[in-house]
């Protein structure tokens, strides 16, 4: 399924591997680890000041495709002294649409594809002198949040240590869901009125998981609802589907402090 060895070797050629700037946001490309994809996959790129050596983690973004909370997330955790790569899934393979880029019917297809970069941007990473390899989390919000619950167990031969997950939609309406048996510990972040995705049946199969021996951890904010990190829904925003956006101060302000908690206990602090 996935290619790592070739991509190891590939990644010096592209020429990305070593960046001078760490202030703005660089564009580094590296190869696809899905045997079935012949592409280059873009990402944004920050590196705090110093010389390392650096934890790490890899952003995944949402059906709207890299934007500004990935960027605001992306500038917080450098400023918290963490290498961040956030992969463009979407542009990458050609997904230029406006708004929500998630095709209808092609979930798990876009599903698969941030799983995919989610490893190869830790292959990536692996590859840079200043980042701990051994040290990589994986964040998402919304699409890429499932993404994290994707995460198979051979993720953990690439570094990754934490996944971290706001608001995915886990279970779908027939009943599936994404989560993968895995020993990567896991942090969810839910609202409690989020009506993209039950977050009573996300709940259910995390204890599940949690009972098997994974460290599973979750918190439910009452009364929110999906996007509640997101200052762009400050006032409840609807979709053509009926469902809910809407910010929350609250909310948002803790799930950060709770996610670098996580990322602290499960990376621990660089030297």
């Amino acid at each position: 399924m996935f290619n790592i060895n070739l991509m190891a070797r590939t990644l010096f050629t592209l020429g990305v591997v070593s960046l001078a700037s760490t202030t703005a946001a660089q564009t580094v490309k590296f190869p696809a680890v899905s045997s079935s994809q012949n592409i280059n996959v873009t990402a944004e790129f920050y590196r705090p000041s110093g010389n390392g050596p650096f934890n790490a983690v890899v952003l995944l973004h949402t059906c709207g495709g890299v934007g500004k909370k990935e960027a605001q997330y992306a500038t917080a955790l450098r400023g918290e002294g963490y290498v961040v790569v956030v992969p463009d899934s979407f542009a990458s393979r050609g997904n230029k649409r406006k708004g929500n880029r998630c095709t209808p019917g092609n979930y798990d297809n876009h599903v698969s594809d941030s799983v995919s970069d989610a490893i190869g941007a830790a292959v990536y990473l692996r590859s840079l002198p200043y980042v701990r390899g051994d040290r990589i989390a994986v964040m998402g919000m919304s699409l890429g949040g499932t993404a994290t619950l994707g995460l198979p167990p051979e993720a953990m031969d690439q570094g990754i240590r934490a996944a971290v997950a706001y608001y995915p939609p886990c279970v779908q309406p027939d009943g599936k869901h994404f989560f993968k048996e895995s020993k990567i510990p896991l942090l969810l972040l839910l609202g409690e009125l989020d009506n993209w995705s039950p977050t009573t049946a996300c709940v259910a199969k995390a204890e599940e998981m949690k009972n098997s021996g994974r460290i599973v951890e979750w918190t439910i904010y009452p009364g929110t609802h999906h996007g509640f990190d997101n200052q762009d829904y400050y006032f409840a925003v609807n979709d053509n589907r009926g469902r809910t956006m809407h910010y929350s101060q609250t909310a948002s302000d803790d799930s950060w402090n709770r996610f670098k908690t996580f990322l602290t206990k499960n990376l621990g602090k660089a030297p």
